[in-house]
């Protein structure tokens, strides 16, 4: 009886140490963006006014940091670097299943399964926004206070 109390003792420590390790682990914010930004914005589609829109995010050049992906709307969105411009686009574009909705189980075969989009690891405001950056075999993440509407 004692051996099984001690071993059960040991067993719930690691396990609150693991919780704890997972919890120091979790997504840090840099203070500073590893590479200057220049007035960030997004647009709207002309199309849905509700659901797809495009982020743009002008940098300077530099060769040692990537920007791989935004968070931003409660979404996360990868981004693509046209070098002619030196700007990273990202798009957002929901996917649009039809699904058959029947009383024949037989009808509703062809329906696939709704993706289900990744929980946001952070909490923002409405237009905030936070990057994943890659810079060498680093990886991190900074924030965008203010990503305002382009409405031209």
């Amino acid at each position: 009886m004692i051996h099984l109390k001690k071993i059960l003792t040991q067993i719930l420590v690691i396990v609150i140490l693991i919780i704890f390790t997972q919890c120091a682990s979790s997504q840090h914010i840099d203070k500073q963006s590893p590479i200057q930004v220049n007035n960030p914005y997004y647009e709207l589609s002309t199309e849905d006014k509700k659901s797809e829109f495009s982020v743009y995010i002008p940098v300077e050049k530099n060769a040692k940091v990537v920007l791989d992906y935004i968070y931003f709307k409660d979404k996360k969105i990868n981004l693509k670097y046209d070098s002619k411009k030196s700007i990273y686009i990202g798009r957002y574009i929901p996917s649009k299943t039809n699904l058959i909705m029947s009383s024949d189980p037989k009808e509703e075969f062809g329906n696939q399964v709704p993706l289900i989009e990744e929980k946001l690891p952070f909490k923002l405001k409405n237009n905030e926004a936070v990057i994943a950056y890659t810079q060498g075999d680093k990886q991190g993440f900074f924030k965008l206070a203010n990503m305002p509407e382009n409405k031209e």
